[in-house]
């Protein structure tokens, strides 16, 4: 489908996953232990992007979850040990997003980050579609 983008134009892609049959905490991450989300984007014309990353600001998320942590290796650490239940996955969801986002920005000039909130987008503006376990639902803001 193509897609016409304005300057100002948001793009959001948020995956949801389904890890109800493991009894450990999943985490986000490169093995096939973790979960990935990962977005490619065919524009034209070119522009001087290489790459467009983002994640939370893990102080700000251990602040809201009254962990005291100063790595993210203890996060994971504490976060792991908690008998994680339904109400407080979803508790833990909203928090991280309302957390803010480091967006890292790379050009073939330059690296530049981004810190901001997740801009709260209405359901209707939500285009959802399904690929094998997770579903992935792209958001146009504009």
């Amino acid at each position: 489908q193509v897609v016409t983008l304005l300057q100002d134009d948001v793009l959001i892609t948020e995956c949801t996953y389904n890890s109800k049959t493991r009894n450990t905490m999943t985490t986000g991450g490169l093995t096939t232990k973790d979960e990935m989300c990962l977005t490619f984007l065919t524009y034209y014309p070119r522009i001087d992007l290489v790459s467009c990353m983002s994640e939370v600001k893990l102080e700000s998320l251990a602040k809201k979850l009254n962990v005291n942590s100063s790595t993210s290796i203890e996060l994971y650490q504490t976060l792991s040990q908690w008998n994680w239940t339904e109400t407080l996955g979803k508790d833990f969801e909203a928090k991280l997003l309302s957390s803010p986002q480091i967006t890292t920005i790379v050009t073939r000039t330059g690296v530049q980050e981004v810190t901001a909130n997740i801009p709260s987008i209405p359901p209707e503006r939500v285009s959802p579609c399904v690929r094998a376990q997770a579903s992935v639902s792209p958001r146009l803001m504009g």
